[in-house]
């Protein structure tokens, strides 16, 4: 027959383990602190992104349609 033995732990060895656990607490905390603010300069740069690619796209769009308007009033005026 096995008998489980319940081991006591000295007041150091609780301390240490709570102090520990303290420590392990404030760095995960500390941790998620710094992913929180990395996600929110990724999201700030991710907007600036796309608004810039969004803005060189319009502009090209228009370039494109100027030009096409230019051609056609050159067609138009014989002079192609």
């Amino acid at each position: 027959m096995i008998f489980s033995v319940k081991k006591k732990h000295s007041s150091a060895f609780c301390l240490t383990v709570f102090v520990l656990s303290l420590q392990l607490k404030s760095f995960h905390n500390e941790l998620l602190s710094e992913l929180e603010k990395k996600v929110e300069l990724d999201a700030r740069y991710l907007t600036v992104s796309i608004r810039l690619v969004q803005k060189k796209k319009k502009s090209a769009h228009f370039s494109l349609l100027f030009c096409a308007a230019f051609m056609l009033h050159q067609i138009c005026d014989g002079l192609i």
